[in-house]
Parts: structure tokens; C-alpha cells; sequence
């Protein structure tokens, strides 16, 4: 992993200002895997009772970008590309984990596999989603 990179998404320095806002949580992170639980709030219920899909859309996506971001330099970027989600089940519960896995990476693209499971252990939902790599050529080429 470059520099402490794992450690700032960690500590939530690099996540955007919604993470917290939608009850996200860093449970691991690391070159291999990331895993993040949501705690959701209630607004973010269906009138159903379920999880609102586009939520789990966004901690999935948040989730791909991560696991991107644990290959990069704190001098690079990356952005969803396109992002294909099949929902499996119905999340009812309060809380969800989300796992993302880097499947293949070239110099501006990364392939992520992403899944989110319920409280039980049942697949909600999973993804596949392609991350475009924006390398910033101005930084040190120490680094």
C-alpha cells in the first residue's frame, strides 16, 4: 500500500462527508479487501421497510473507490467508471457490511468486485465496477 494511505481512509480523512452521514464504517482495509458496515439511519428506509437500493449503492460504490484508492498514491485519483449492481435480497435489518475486492488493476483502470451482505450472512446485493485511474504527473518522482 503506498505511503499511510490505508491508515487516512481508516481514519476517515480521505472519505467523503457523506460516509458518516449514512452511518459508514471502516471494519478493514488493505490491498486485498475492504470491508465497510453501514448503520443506517432510519431515513434512508423504503416506506417497505428495506434499505433504500440506492444507499447500497453508494456504500458500494464508496467501497470500490477504497479499494482502488489502497493501490495509489496520495498524489492519485479515482473515479466509478461504470458500476453494474444485482440486488439479491432485501436488506430489513439495521445494518449491512459491505467487502470490496480488486479483481484487476493496469495503469488507469481497476476492475472491483463488491458485495453486501446482511446481518445474517445472506448476499444483498453485488457488483462489479470498473475505476479509472488518474494519475497525477506532477508529483515527486521519489514517490
Amino acid at each position: 500500500m503506498k505511503d499511510d494511505r490505508a491508515e487516512r481512509l481508516r481514519e476517515n480523512r480521505e472519505l467523503p462527508p457523506f460516509f458518516a452521514a449514512l452511518g459508514m464504517t471502516v471494519e478493514e482495509i488493505g490491498t486485498e479487501r475492504v470491508v465497510v458496515r453501514m448503520d443506517v439511519p432510519e431515513a434512508f428506509y423504503t416506506p417497505y421497510g428495506a434499505i433504500h437500493g440506492g444507499v447500497v449503492a453508494a456504500l458500494m460504490d464508496t467501497v470500490g473507490g477504497m479499494v482502488v484508492a489502497t493501490h495509489l498514491t496520495p498524489y492519485d485519483r479515482t473515479a466509478t467508471h461504470s458500476f453494474n449492481i444485482n440486488y439479491t435480497s432485501f436488506v430489513r435489518e439495521k445494518s449491512c457490511r459491505c467487502i470490496g475486492r480488486l479483481l484487476a488493476m493496469a495503469r488507469n483502470v481497476a476492475t472491483v468486485e463488491i458485495e453486501v451482505v446482511r446481518e445474517d450472512g445472506a448476499l444483498a446485493a453485488k457488483a462489479l465496477g470498473a475505476f479509472g485511474i488518474f494519475r497525477n504527473k506532477n508529483r515527486d518522482p521519489e514517490d
